[in-house]
């Protein structure tokens, strides 16, 4: 809660708005965003596991990304 605090620069009305706004985006997209296809299809993103909370865990291999590819 306090990261929202001090983006919202104290203000509580606006820390708890983002609050429900993270909250609801993260029941959207299931608590996370799917990689691009792109990047599994080249081994760039690996999520071998899920960590002892059910979250997907991601390795990112940055040197077989390939820009405009």
């Amino acid at each position: 809660a306090a990261r929202f605090l001090l983006a919202a620069k104290f203000d509580v009305g606006r820390a708890v708005r983002h609050v429900k706004d993270y909250l609801m985006w993260r029941r959207e997209h299931g608590g996370s965003i799917q990689a691009p296809t792109a990047w599994l299809d080249a081994a760039a993103v690996v999520m071998p596991f899920v960590d002892r909370l059910g979250r997907p865990v991601v390795i990112l291999r940055v040197r077989h990304i390939f820009p405009g590819a």
